[in-house]
């Protein structure tokens, strides 16, 4: 299981082998204040990818989202490698 921390930036993974909390037992994939925030809507690549994407729209809701690019993209498509097939491609699947 993959989710996004919204308030630390951050990518987690989880397995059933490890125990169960927001954070506790879960492992950090990759952190990053700039480029990790608002990170949802998770997609597997099929080469051994989790896609995913990021925003600010944490600052769309309070009206300060900067469209001029001067403070840099607000839209991410990001590539994280995890080594790992979705649960649909099967219990035997290999990337």
């Amino acid at each position: 299981l993959f989710y996004g921390d919204l308030t630390g930036s951050a990518l987690y993974g989880w397995s059933p082998q490890r125990s169960f909390g927001a954070t506790s037992g879960a492992i950090v994939v990759a952190q990053g204040d700039v480029e990790l925030q608002w990170l949802d809507t998770f997609a597997f690549d099929g080469e051994g990818g989790l896609l995913a994407t990021s925003n600010k729209l944490q600052r769309y809701f309070v009206g300060n989202m900067d469209f001029s690019g001067a403070e840099g993209p607000n839209f991410r498509v990001l590539r994280f490698h995890i080594g790992a097939a979705s649960y649909l491609a099967g219990p035997c699947a290999s990337v």
